[in-house]
């Protein structure tokens, strides 16, 4: 199903047809093929072809996540950095980023790097201070 998808929503081999693609995408999902759940929680994230709904989209997330999910791990952990659609929680955003980093996500990796940058940057400052 998730190629039925991919084939509407690019143009491979058949006319775009948005709604066509998001029809295979759900039923992807439904069939617990993991890169469609993923991806439709990344429509909803964007509310691109749904109406955005922050919610939904990390319920489709942790769904993926269940399964193993690196990309979907990356989508969470952004949300969590930005504390969209659950409580901003930057010690969950770089577990979910060390999850998918674990799993050879070089994004993840990236991330990871860039968010835990200024907390070490902070506590070395910390450690350094004298009174």
């Amino acid at each position: 199903m998730y190629h039925l998808y991919n084939n509407y929503s690019e143009g491979l081999g058949v006319g775009i047809d948005q709604n066509v693609a998001l029809k295979y995408l759900r039923k992807a999902t439904e069939k617990n093929e993991v890169r469609a759940t993923n991806q439709l929680g990344l429509k909803y994230y964007t509310g691109q072809w749904v109406e955005q709904d922050f919610e939904e989209a990390v319920r489709l997330y942790r769904d993926a996540i269940e399964a193993g999910n690196s990309d979907a791990m990356n989508n969470l952990a952004v949300m969590y950095k930005e504390g969209k659609g659950v409580k901003r929680n930057l010690d969950e955003a770089i577990r979910l980023y060390k999850l998918a980093a674990e799993d050879g996500d070089s994004l993840a990796s990236q991330r990871l790097k860039e968010l835990e940058r200024p907390r070490r940057c902070k506590r070395k400052l910390k450690d350094s201070l004298v009174s």
